[in-house]
C-alpha cells in the first residue's frame, strides 16, 4: 500500500508520472464524473473513452454531464476542446449501446490552457 499526499489538491500530471515510472502502471481504468472528467482530459492523461448509453433520457440544468467544470469562454480556450476517433460501437442487452472512442491529443496543436473548476 502506498499513499500519496497532495497539499491542497491533487497535482495529475505529478501522479500519472509517479504511477508509471514508480510503479510501471501501463493501463488504468478511471470511472468518474464530469468534474474530473474535465480536469483529465485537458491534462491530456486521457487514451480511450468508453461510454455506455442508456436508453433513458434524463437531464436538467443542473444536471451533471460528462465534461462538467468551467466553461470555454475565449478562442483560446479552443485548446480544451477534445475530439475523440470512434473505435468501435457495440450494441449491449436491453438496448444499451458501448462507444469507444480514441482520444485526439491536443497538445499536437501547441500549448493548451488548463481550466479548473471553481472552487467555490
Amino acid at each position: 500500500l502506498h499513499i500519496g499526499m497532495y497539499e491542497n489538491e491533487i497535482d495529475f500530471l505529478d501522479l500519472f508520472r509517479k504511477l508509471r515510472e514508480e510503479f510501471d502502471v501501463e493501463k488504468l481504468t478511471v470511472q468518474s464524473g464530469g468534474t474530473l472528467n474535465a480536469t483529465m482530459v485537458r491534462l491530456d492523461l486521457i487514451d480511450r473513452v468508453l461510454l455506455v448509453v442508456a436508453p433513458a433520457l434524463i437531464g436538467g440544468k443542473n444536471t451533471s454531464t460528462l465534461m462538467d467544470g468551467v466553461s470555454l469562454h475565449s478562442t483560446e480556450d479552443l485548446f480544451n476542446v477534445c475530439t475523440l476517433e470512434l473505435v468501435q460501437a457495440k450494441p449491449l442487452e436491453h438496448s444499451y449501446l458501448l462507444l469507444e472512442y480514441k482520444v485526439i491529443k491536443k497538445r499536437l496543436m501547441g500549448s493548451a490552457t488548463i481550466l479548473f473548476p471553481s472552487q467555490d
